[in-house]
């Protein structure tokens, strides 16, 4: 995509293009956009999603920045860092989690949907 184009665009300047890629950061954007009706435990829950079982903080973030603004990253370009605790990769799992007392649900996009819903009442 967008990353490695301008990496290769700007290669010839010296210049490196990189990616980071947050997970699910506890930062005031998460309680932002968490719904007041939400389920208590909810913040909880989501976490227990997440390999590593812990919601990201802004310093996860920064830690990945500042890595790629030294010299010991002054050769990658182009790459997208995954800063999510493994969320990305359990994702298939996450989803079929939430989906799996559906019972009455024809699919799980259906399924998903009802959720939402329910959490917006």
């Amino acid at each position: 995509g967008f990353t490695k184009a301008m990496a290769r665009e700007l290669a010839s300047l010296k210049i490196t293009v990189n990616c980071v890629a947050p997970g699910v950061i506890d930062a005031p954007m998460l309680a932002a956009a968490t719904p007041r009706s939400a389920a208590p435990g909810s913040m909880d829950t989501l976490a227990q999603a997440v390999p590593l079982g812990r919601l990201g903080t802004p310093e996860d973030i920064a830690g990945a920045v500042s890595f790629l603004l030294s010299e010991q990253a002054s050769y990658i370009t182009g790459a997208t860092i995954d800063v999510n605790g493994g969320y990305r990769m359990a994702w298939a799992v996450a989803v079929r989690r939430l989906t799996s007392g559906c019972a009455s649900a024809r699919s799980a996009r259906k399924c998903r949907a009802w959720h939402r819903r329910a959490c917006d009442r």
